[in-house]
């Protein structure tokens, strides 16, 4: 097993508790069952833990309880197709302190709950990049009984989840949620559910596209919120929905489609129109633009909407050649 020194805190810009000098390692894990326990059980703080085989099915028995120190779960850059991880269990990862998660594929096979849902016992910061969820049976990513410092989401599909993909239902439960060039389709209730009470919350979203759910953005009074040049299509309540409370967010350049109501109880703002956008093959999971998409050319104060970067499949691919770049020439597996 090889091992490389990497200096975490310049790759990821995650702020930790241990040694800033102390040095990290990458362990590589080859697909099976239980791999991933094994890893996790000779990890230290800030090691990476790289799961090797293109394509390949990790099956853990129960559920992966991460250590209360930060690591980093990630693929193989340079694999054909992302690792598929599975488990025998209600929810396949707990972490309980820092987490980055890239490129990996969380399929709950319509039996298992939750992909990921956070146990720290003080706020901690979760980072999922380039990663695919299907087919769990509550949420994709949420909390637990501590609240989420910081969650930020991108380059990341999201379809067939029972309830939400990222859900933060209790109030205060994420203070800085952030989701960016991210596609959710056919969700029982939300792309994004955020709540606020006594904490002041900060939402961001930009370049997503939602397809089929109950309802599209659901934010309880967030302090902060802003939405962003976003398509959000075929939903059956309302695309965003907003409970205003002293400061309410800031909605631009949104494209509605087929959705019973745009907008619930507040208006859509600069640059928000309704257009079919044209998407590729929704029905087969491509929601690639056709070139004469208006979200492609624009809204009606001339701005783009969508872009071929960050829909469809794009999206994935985007993410991962940026991880390639970024881990290629240090990890060097092969």
């Amino acid at each position: 097993m090889r091992k490389y020194v990497l200096l975490i805190g310049i790759l990821f810009g995650c702020a930790g508790t241990w040694n800033a000098e102390s040095q990290a390692r990458v362990i590589p894990i080859r697909a099976g069952t239980n791999q991933i326990h094994r890893a996790v059980g000779s990890a230290a703080p800030g090691d990476t833990l790289m799961l090797l085989t293109s394509g390949g099915r990790y099956h853990e028995s129960e559920r992966v309880k991460l250590p209360a120190f930060p690591l980093t779960l990630m693929a193989d850059p340079s694999a054909a197709e992302l690792p598929v991880w599975t488990v025998d269990d209600r929810w396949q990862i707990e972490p309980h302190h820092d987490l980055t998660v890239r490129g990996i594929h969380f399929d709950g096979r319509d039996s298992t709950d939750y992909g990921i849902r956070s146990d720290a016992e003080r706020p901690n910061h979760l980072v999922v990049d380039a990663c695919v969820f299907t087919h769990l049976v509550k949420d994709a990513v949420t909390d637990s009984d501590s609240p989420v410092q910081s969650c930020t989401v991108r380059n990341t599909r999201f379809s067939y989840i029972g309830n939400t993909a990222l859900e933060f239902r209790t109030a205060d439960m994420c203070r800085n949620l952030v989701v960016q060039n991210c596609t959710f389709s056919n969700l029982g209730e939300y792309a994004v559910h955020m709540s606020e009470e006594a904490v002041p919350l900060q939402v961001t979203i930009q370049n997503i596209t939602v397809y089929n759910t109950s309802g599209g953005i659901y934010l309880n009074r967030v302090s902060r919120a802003e939405v962003s040049n976003s398509i959000i299509t075929n939903c059956r309540s309302y695309a965003v929905r907003v409970l205003v409370g002293d400061h309410p967010p800031t909605l631009t350049h949104i494209v509605t489609f087929g959705t019973r109501r745009d907008f619930d109880q507040i208006d859509g703002g600069l640059g928000c129109f309704r257009a079919d956008p044209l998407f590729y093959d929704p029905d087969a999971g491509d929601f690639s633009l056709l070139p004469g998409s208006p979200c492609l050319t624009a809204s009606n104060t001339g701005e783009p909407v969508g872009d071929l970067r960050w829909t469809g499949a794009a999206t994935l691919s985007a993410g991962r050649k940026h991880t390639l770049r970024t881990w290629k020439p240090i990890a060097g597996y092969s």
